[in-house]
């Protein structure tokens, strides 16, 4: 059973025994609730026991990326008092 499913048998359990109000005849949906919650969190246990790590990366290396950052340089204003650009 995956981790889902486990988790979804604990939700059922946990609706059965605090959401559920009815007691049809010869069934206790309070016992059934708790025992779908025992059985769940056991599931829930092994599956996480059991299971393989899943963010585990085979092949290349990773590599460390560096990324520098240089200044942009536009068009530099010109200089109050500067000469050069009068026409003559």
């Amino acid at each position: 059973m995956t981790t889902g499913g486990s988790i979804g048998v604990i939700a059922t359990g946990a609706t059965l025994t605090f959401a559920v109000t009815v007691n049809p005849p010869g069934l206790n949906l309070d016992v059934l609730g708790v025992i779908l919650m025992f059985s769940g969190t056991v599931l829930l246990a092994l599956r996480l026991k059991t299971q393989p790590p899943t963010r585990i990366r085979r092949g290349r290396a990773l590599t460390e990326s560096v990324i520098v950052e240089e200044p942009i340089v536009l068009d530099e204003p010109p200089v109050l008092g500067d000469d050069t650009d009068r026409l003559a």
